[in-house]
């Protein structure tokens, strides 16, 4: 009976654990990182052949990464920039005229999300 009783304080504890602040960073360390995740999965969209280029590999940002991680919203995280900057690879205006057919805005759609206040606020909110 005793071992039900553990087993089931185990199992409770692993269903209902509570989401940690990430510690260590700052908010602006996560919009930091929401940027570099934008840049990178929308130029790998971009250019699939291009999928082990450097950016992909940048450990620039691995403290927050592992900060986030570990306060249990990494996953959550990842899925908040795909979901805001799906499709940002696709060309909505060109930069520059000449180059219609080849351009993007990749940079340009990542900064507006990085600069938006639905960012500012998710990345608030893993603070509070």
């Amino acid at each position: 009976m005793r071992t039900k009783i553990m087993l089931l304080s185990v199992l409770a504890a692993m269903c209902f654990s509570v989401q940690a602040k990430p510690k260590g960073i700052t908010v602006q360390d996560v919009k930091h990182l929401a940027l570099k995740q934008c840049l990178v999965d929308n130029y790998r969209d971009l250019t699939p052949a291009d999928a082990n280029s450097a950016p992909s590999h940048d450990a620039s940002f691995m403290v927050e990464s592992y900060a986030l991680g570990n306060a249990g919203v990494w996953d959550a995280f990842l899925k908040f920039v795909a979901k805001e900057t799906k499709d940002y690879d696709k060309l909505t205006m060109s930069l520059h005229p000449d180059h219609a057919q080849t351009a993007n805005n990749v940079l340009a759609q990542c900064m507006a999300f990085y600069e938006s206040d639905k960012l500012d606020n998710y990345v608030q909110g893993l603070f509070k």
